[in-house]
């Protein structure tokens, strides 16, 4: 699960460095976008990079997940049983959450025990350190997967990562556009989880 701390901080740059690094591992790597409002541009960013299948929210019907929890829960397990039923059938799902994690039904995401068991790490693409801390004390809440943090983009990668360390220490972060970084990451996510 790829997610943000608000729009245009690199999450569709990060999922896609991500779908081409899990291609390049020789996986079979889906990739949509299950909240927030309906953007083709991010899609054809990830079939673009190589996820097959490549489909999100609208492909169900909805033109956005800011709606009821019921119409959200019945369009995003249509999603993923589609995606998850189709030919060839995903090593991995390359899951973009749009916006940030309260809003657009992420929340319903994240206390749906079917759906966020399936999550085998989340990457936090944050605006700023101050967005870090919060998001990831947020996703806590809800599960104990492997997180890792991307730089923030327009920031000082060494001097955030300093200030990261000291104050979530153990949680990785990367250069989502350098790809050995992404590469890396990869590895550690499919190396946890057999794949």
């Amino acid at each position: 699960m790829v997610c943000g701390t608000s729009a245009e901080v690199g999450k569709t740059t990060t999922s896609t460095g991500l779908v081409r690094a899990l291609k390049e591992q020789g996986l079979q790597v889906a990739g949509t976008k299950f909240a927030g409002t309906g953007r083709m541009r991010d899609m054809m960013s990830l079939r673009d990079a190589g996820a097959f299948p490549w489909i999100d929210f609208p492909d169900v019907g909805l033109p956005t997940t800011y709606t009821s929890e019921t119409r959200f829960k019945k369009g995003t397990y249509t999603l993923f049983n589609w995606i998850n039923g189709g030919y060839p059938k995903p090593d991995i799902i390359i899951a973009e959450a749009g916006g940030d994690p309260i809003e657009a039904n992420i929340p319903t995401f994240l206390r749906d025990p079917a759906l966020i068991r399936n999550v085998c790490a989340i990457i936090v693409v944050p605006g700023d350190v101050m967005g870090i801390m919060g998001t990831v004390s947020y996703l806590r809440q809800f599960t104990d997967s492997p997180l890792f943090l991307t730089d923030p983009k327009g920031r000082n990668p060494v001097s955030t990562r300093d200030r990261v360390r000291q104050e979530l220490p153990g949680i990785p972060s990367f250069n989502s556009l350098d790809p050995s970084e992404v590469h890396a990451v990869a590895k550690q996510i499919t190396a946890n989880y057999g794949k």
